[in-house]
């Protein structure tokens, strides 16, 4: 095989494993797939409430969240909640926000569940509650 032949077919093979590396990181959120994190808690109340659970990679007091989801729920209707959370890896502490929407009753929150293998949070029975007041049973 001549010299120029064997250079052709080195630099096309080069060229093909660089754009399929490339197409894999771009298109890798549609076909690698990471187990969402789990968050299930029951929920005592009335009304319309706006949800939101949130994930931070620091263990420190400023909470900046990387990852974090809503969700909208009528508590006359149900009092479990289970909120999916994709693509978390390195998660160190957890924030639950809640926004009453209708209606004037205080929540209640109890039996607060993560399922995942990865994540792994401190001490779930410790909390830090800002705007309540905590309920000993």
């Amino acid at each position: 095989m001549p010299l120029s032949l064997k250079l052709f077919i080195k630099k096309r093979t080069l060229i093909a494993v660089l754009i399929t590396i490339l197409f894999a990181v771009i298109t890798n959120k549609y076909w690698l797939i990471i187990k969402p994190v789990s968050v299930d808690f029951d929920v005592n109340s009335k009304g319309s409430w706006e949800i939101e659970v949130s994930f931070n990679k620091k263990d420190d007091n400023l909470f900046n969240k990387i990852k974090s989801k809503y969700v909208d729920v009528n508590l006359d209707k149900t009092k479990h909640i289970n909120i999916n959370i994709n693509r978390i890896k390195h998660a160190k502490r957890i924030k639950l926000k809640f926004t009453r929407i209708t209606g004037k009753s205080a929540i209640e929150v109890k039996n607060i569940k993560l399922q995942k293998g990865k994540v792994k949070l401190d001490n779930l029975n410790t909390f830090i509650l800002k705007g309540g007041g905590r309920i000993n049973h």
